[in-house]
């Protein structure tokens, strides 16, 4: 863990903040213009964004491409962070639906819910560990 410490943060932050902007974006332009965000898109978004940032911030620093045991490690560091803050929303979710609808709020929905959310969890390491390559490459060609 003590190689990808210093890029842990810079990575949550850009996670959080894209993430964040994201949902911004889609409640104003679903508001003001009627248009929705795909949904695909604003989950798959954060991390793309999260790890292009964060591998060229490794190259610039270090002038070489992160390590393939790092790289997968940061990647599943973000994966894991993502992936607690889809539940944190998740159960929000199914918080005010359960308080506003009676019957909802079910095991099985719950369950399809988490398996859903485990799967993206893992589509995200994998999309992390491309994109980190994809934007230390983009660092050191510039």
């Amino acid at each position: 863990m003590q190689e990808i410490q210093p890029w842990i943060g810079r990575y949550a932050l850009t996670l959080v903040l894209t993430w964040g902007g994201l949902m911004v974006v889609g409640v104003l332009l679903s508001r003001f213009a009627g248009i929705s965000l795909p949904g695909g898109a604003v989950a798959i978004l954060p991390p793309i964004a999260a790890a292009m940032v964060t591998g060229q911030a490794w190259a610039r620093q270090t002038g070489a491409l992160p390590p393939n045991g790092p790289a997968w490690k940061l990647a599943c560091v973000g994966a894991l962070l993502y992936f607690m803050m889809q539940i944190v929303v998740a159960g929000g979710a199914f918080a005010s639906l359960s308080r506003v609808t009676e019957g909802v709020v079910t095991p099985d929905r719950l369950f399809i819910t988490f398996g859903l959310l485990a799967v993206l969890c893992v589509v995200s390491a994998g999309v992390g560990r491309l994109f980190l390559t994809f934007g230390a490459k983009s660092a050191l060609k510039a």
